[in-house]
């Protein structure tokens, strides 16, 4: 995990896995992390940092560019 940095934090599933699966059909692999407990845990997802999307390091710049994301 430590050649990955986080590309986005979204507070709801279905955002970060359309983004995902955006991201993983242009051949960026990527990663979810906290999807349990915010499914699980609706109430905690804020509380818990959100929902993190996470991509290798060399493909940040690009991963950004495609999500359209402001840095």
């Amino acid at each position: 995990m430590e050649n990955f940095t986080i590309l986005h934090t979204f507070f709801n599933s279905i955002d970060a896995h359309n983004a995902k699966n955006h991201l993983d059909s242009c051949g960026i692999f990527t990663q979810i992390m906290g999807d349990i407990n915010a499914t699980t845990y609706n109430v905690f997802t804020q509380a818990n940092g959100g929902i993190q999307l996470l991509v290798h390091k060399d493909d940040y710049e690009k991963a950004i560019e495609l999500l359209n994301l402001s840095v």
